[in-house]
């Protein structure tokens, strides 16, 4: 299953596709062509899922952090403690560890979905 911020980004995405075709076969009168119309939205829902993901992706980073953290030795003391010790530790880089393991799974599940 696919992360949260993935998937509203492939929503979105998709909503926007569907929201074109809808247009299109409804009112053929558009002044702007349904392939660009349909590109822009395309664009700006990337754009959308690129940020959610900037934005998103650290959280989910320390959550996992702090929920895989051994009961009887733990790690981390708290959540600014876990920011504290992985930029520390690893740098800004720790933050988005494993973003790119989510960019293949979401180019193959767009093109099953497409």
């Amino acid at each position: 299953m696919l992360p949260g911020y993935l998937s509203a980004c492939h929503l979105y995405s998709i909503f926007a596709i569907h929201h074109d075709v809808t247009v299109f076969n409804v009112s053929m009168k558009s002044t702007e062509s349904f392939v660009r119309r349909t590109s822009k939205n395309v664009a700006a829902g990337t754009v959308a899922g690129i940020a959610v993901c900037l934005v998103g992706h650290p959280f989910d980073t320390l959550k996992v952090r702090l929920q895989t953290q051994p009961i009887d030795n733990p790690i981390y003391s708290g959540l600014v403690d876990c920011v504290y010790k992985t930029l520390k530790w690893e740098g800004i880089s720790g933050l988005y560890k494993g973003v790119g393991k989510y960019t293949g799974v979401t180019k193959i599940w767009q093109i099953r979905v497409i």
